[in-house]
C-alpha cells in the first residue's frame, strides 16, 4: 500500500509542476482567461492551451521559439505543438473556450513559405486549398513578411488577430508572447 501512495504523491508532485497544467495570471490576459491548462475538444479529439511564451527577450516570443516550447511540453503522453486550426469547428472551440480580448494576437500551428507561396501546418503537412481558412482583408500585416529576397526558405508565421476575428502573417522576427498548443491524443 505504501508504494501506491507514493506514486500518486508523486504524480500530483509532477503534475502541479508541470508547465502545461498551470494557470496563471498574466498581464494581457483577460480576467477569467484560461491560461496553460489543456481542455480537450471532442470533436477534433485533442487538447487545446492558451500558452503565455517563456520570460525573457523578445526572441523568446517569436513563432520559431514558441514552436520549440510547444514541442518541449508533454501532456497525458503526447508531445504538443503549436495548435492547428484546420476547421471551423477548432475555431469555435478555441474562441468559446478561451474568451480572447482585444489586445492579444496568439501564435497559431501555420505558417506561409515565401518563395513556395505555401502554407505550412505545424506537423508538416501542407494546407490544401479550399481547406479552412480566415484571413484577414490585410492578412500581411508587415513590412518584413518575405523580405529577405536571397534566402530560399524565408517564411512567415501566422497569428490570430485580437478577438481571433481573423489570420494575419507577419515576418519572422515579430514577437507575440501569446500561443495556442495543442496535443493530438486522439482521446480524452
Amino acid at each position: 500500500m505504501g508504494k501506491y501512495c507514493l506514486c500518486g504523491l508523486i504524480g500530483l508532485l509532477l503534475m502541479a509542476i508541470a508547465p502545461a497544467a498551470r494557470s496563471e495570471t498574466w498581464e494581457g490576459a483577460s480576467p477569467g482567461q484560461v491560461i496553460g491548462i489543456p481542455v480537450y475538444d471532442p470533436e477534433s479529439k485533442r487538447y487545446f492551451a492558451l500558452m503565455h511564451a517563456e520570460a525573457g527577450p523578445q526572441a523568446l516570443t517569436m513563432w520559431g521559439s514558441v514552436a520549440e516550447q510547444a514541442r518541449r511540453q508533454v501532456y497525458k503522453g503526447v508531445r504538443g505543438r503549436l495548435a492547428i486550426v484546420d476547421s471551423v469547428e477548432v475555431h469555435s472551440f478555441l474562441l468559446r473556450t478561451f474568451r480572447p480580448n482585444n489586445y492579444q494576437y496568439v501564435w497559431i500551428g501555420m505558417r506561409y513559405l515565401c518563395r513556395a507561396k505555401k502554407l505550412e501546418y505545424s506537423d508538416g503537412r501542407m494546407w490544401q486549398p479550399n481547406s479552412f481558412q480566415m484571413w484577414d482583408a490585410k492578412w500581411n500585416q508587415d513590412v518584413y513578411t518575405c523580405n529577405d529576397k536571397n534566402n530560399p526558405n524565408d517564411w512567415a508565421p501566422v497569428a490570430y488577430t485580437p478577438e481571433m476575428h481573423s489570420w494575419i502573417v507577419k515576418g519572422n522576427t515579430k514577437g507575440y508572447p501569446w500561443y495556442f498548443i495543442e496535443y493530438p491524443t486522439g482521446q480524452p
